[in-house]
């Protein structure tokens, strides 16, 4: 029974790293939005996100389709926020922090 608590909780912290990691994901999307309407090629746009984010970049491929679809858009009125996804939602809170903690203290 501890174990499943254990995984239960672990899956819900995973999922707050993966919201982490898309909060990441629309930074990056502003400033591809930002250099898109300042005219500058996408394969700089790349270099330059790589220089800050390193691994964290997102790819080649994504820059290209994000400054193809801001290339569309009036500067400062693209939607660059990720809209509701269906799926499991996040649930990762303090209290599952210290339900966690105290669980693997006890298995010691």
């Amino acid at each position: 029974e501890n174990l499943a608590s254990i995984h239960c909780i672990v899956s819900s912290l995973t999922m707050q790293t993966d919201s982490n990691a898309m909060s990441i994901r629309c930074k990056q999307r502003a400033v591809i939005e930002f250099l898109t309407a300042e005219k500058v090629n996408p394969t700089e746009i790349y270099r330059r996100l790589k220089s800050v984010y390193g691994d964290d970049a997102v790819d080649r491929s994504t820059v290209n389709r994000w400054v193809i679809k801001f290339r569309g858009c009036e500067p400062g009125k693209a939607i660059i926020v990720d809209g509701t996804r269906s799926g499991r939602p996040i649930t990762a809170t303090d209290d599952k922090h210290h339900k966690l903690d105290d669980l693997i203290q006890s298995n010691r």
